[in-house]
């Protein structure tokens, strides 16, 4: 939108047709809007765009060919438990939650002195909700934590993917003697939660590719994309993570709300464009993060709070961490892309993805380890 007259449009269909879906919503003038159409709406899209003078672009074609194509040549897309011995190709493909929950007890298994499964609760449908901490020592330990969640929000294959990556390349650097991760599991657990959203994640692979939130119905109905529930927690998967972060919360030091897309690194507040009285320190760490990410294949982040670099958002992970959990350092990462793919980022950006974030968390880490 060019204009504010283009923006308050935008809002309105956003608020007001259902069938059209909102990937990256109308924020401000000048920012682009991401928007995806389905087919019996495109010739009314396109006169609508005409008549409110709006700029398009198209970026991808057609979503579902796209989904075929990925999925052609990768049979990991089939719910089978994963051997110990394929671990490293776990990365090749996005997984199935089987999968996943299989590929996190082989780690532990193959790296038991640095690593444990923890079932933090269950999700609507009864599907456990697993954290893998690693780090020297067992959990009892009063180390400080680093808590990364992941895939609450179900089409964001990318972030427990990454998130994943990232507990692996610890688990290795260690058994590997790399002396920075030795360090960093010796000074912190680290509890990495990378499906939050189970159910979700499960129907996106059997049945609707871009549904988004949980699978707990109301009535008849499981609410629209952007339905946040009759009350705070009123879901068991948000419930659990509370409780459970809550329960430790002393120990957590940072807390990062892994999603993609859009490459940012945020921090609070998002509800309200008042800054935080630690903004200066949330701020460097970010851009310490953002910086080391840049490093890698020259990925840009943009850092900031939510209101002032992407749009005012009520209820993320990182304002509750910080105002009711009293974590200094909460995030919110949004992964790649800035838009060319968009949820819909291909398997063969997981690599690339993990490896830039894993030197940006290992930055991050190091950084704050300073004055841990």
């Amino acid at each position: 939108p060019k204009t504010e007259s283009q923006l308050n449009y935008l809002r309105e269909l956003e608020e007001n047709v259902l069938e059209l879906d909102f990937w990256r919503g109308p924020s401000y003038v000048d920012r682009p809007v991401d928007v995806m159409v389905p087919p019996q709406l495109n010739h009314t899209f396109d006169k609508i765009f005409e008549d409110k003078l709006l700029e398009r672009n198209v970026m991808i074609e057609d979503l579902e060919n796209d989904f075929i194509e990925d999925k052609a040549d990768n049979p990991a897309l089939r719910a089978k438990p994963l051997r110990a011995d394929i671990v490293e190709r776990h990365f090749d493909d996005f997984q199935r939650l089987p999968k996943i929950h299989s590929y996190l007890d082989a780690v532990v298994s193959k790296y038991p002195t640095v690593s444990s499964v923890i079932s933090i609760g269950n999700s609507y449908e009864g599907r456990p909700l697993k954290v893998i901490r690693i780090g020297e020592g067992n959990e009892n330990q009063n180390k400080p934590i680093i808590f990364i969640e992941s895939g609450i929000h179900a089409r964001e294959w990318i972030s427990p993917a990454t998130t994943q990556c990232f507990g692996q390349y610890l688990v290795q650097g260690y058994k590997a003697r790399n002396a920075d991760i030795t360090a960093l599991l010796q000074k912190f657990d680290f509890y990495i939660l990378p499906v939050l959203n189970p159910d979700g994640y499960e129907y996106t692979h059997t049945r609707d590719r871009m549904w988004r939130k949980t699978r707990k119905p109301y009535g008849s109905c499981y609410g629209s994309e952007t339905y946040r529930g009759p009350s705070a927690f009123s879901e068991p998967e948000t419930k659990a993570v509370s409780d459970y972060v809550m329960r430790i919360r002393d120990k957590i030091k940072a807390y990062l709300a892994v999603h993609s897309y859009g490459q940012y690194w945020i921090y609070p507040w998002g509800w309200t464009n008042t800054l935080t009285a630690d903004d200066k320190n949330l701020a460097r760490l970010a851009k310490v993060a953002s910086n080391a990410l840049a490093s890698v294949y020259g990925t840009k982040y943009t850092t900031g709070t939510s209101t002032n670099v992407l749009y005012a958002a009520a209820g993320g992970a990182d304002d509750w961490a910080y105002g009711t959990g009293g974590i200094k350092y909460a995030y919110t990462v949004e992964l790649r892309d800035k838009g060319s793919y968009g949820f819909a980022l291909p398997k063969s950006q997981i690599r690339p993805t993990c490896e830039e974030t894993t030197v940006a968390f290992i930055a991050f880490a190091k950084e704050l380890a300073k004055e841990v």
